[in-house]
């Protein structure tokens, strides 16, 4: 059994549920995705970094890493220097295409 899978078991309520299942579309969209716990949370990455799930109390943050700007209105907020966090699946195709 892996880190990331070590944490997951690790995760209390339905936050456990929304990472493995947040898990599962990452994993679907590439098979060539590097999954590794890096800042202490799960990371995927291609090259660079692409994305972490990262569960809190109350809720679950998808972020993704350096991001380009889009034409595309996608739902965002949290936008930093290094990330962005979005709640929509097709950013997430969108920015491997």
């Amino acid at each position: 059994m892996g880190a990331v899978d070590l944490y997951i078991q690790s995760i209390d309520g339905p936050q456990q549920e929304i990472v493995i299942e947040l898990r599962r579309i990452i994993s679907r969209i590439s098979a060539d995705f590097k999954e590794e716990m890096k800042w202490n949370v799960p990371t995927f990455s291609i090259k660079r970094n692409i994305c972490s799930i990262i569960p809190h109390k109350n809720h679950v943050n998808l972020q993704f890493f350096k991001v380009q700007r889009s034409k595309t209105r996608i739902l965002c907020w949290g936008v930093g220097k290094e990330c962005v966090t979005c709640d929509t699946r097709s950013y997430l195709t969108s920015i491997m295409m």
